[in-house]
């Protein structure tokens, strides 16, 4: 659907149409405002001056870091500095895969670090001394989380996406 044709009313919910193209900067505030409505969140891409108003009510702005204009630039939460669409895609599965890695690592920190809690709590609930001192906590910790952030382990065991 054409801009020509949402103004003249052919469609009352720009949400129905799937493809909208040659819209005017009204038409974009209208059609990220009426998506934010239905509860969704909005990207915008853009990089002329009159883009600048959606940009900045998407949840989302991107621009276009080459042909864009200093206006959409700085309206926009993110500048491609390839122009390519695909560079997001990218992006999006790489910040995913280093989420995925800091959660498993976070799990695994606080499973070693329940583990020495509980050895510390089972000897005097058991009546007996304290099993670890200070000094074979911190080498049992450089061990087991020392080498598993350190840069020739993960240069080596490296995390599959």
């Amino acid at each position: 659907m054409t801009g020509r044709q949402l103004a003249a009313g052919e469609v009352a919910d720009p949400t129905r149409v799937r493809i909208l193209a040659r819209t005017s900067p009204e038409q974009k505030l209208d059609i990220v405002r009426a998506w934010q409505a239905r509860g969704e969140v909005t990207a915008m891409t853009g990089d002329g001056v009159n883009d600048g108003p959606a940009l900045r009510q998407a949840d989302i702005g991107v621009a276009m870091g080459h042909r864009g204009t200093e206006v959409a630039r700085q309206a926009a939460d993110l500048v491609l500095a390839d122009d390519e669409l695909g560079t997001v895609v990218s992006a999006v599965e790489e910040g995913r895969r280093v989420y995925d890695n800091i959660r498993r690592f976070l799990v695994y920190g606080m499973a070693g670090g329940a583990a020495e809690i509980l050895v510390m709590l089972a000897g005097p609930f058991f009546g007996l001394v304290v099993p670890l001192r200070a000094g074979q906590i911190l080498w049992v910790n450089l061990l087991t989380h020392g080498l598993t952030g350190s840069p020739w382990v993960r240069s080596r065991f490296r995390a599959r996406p």
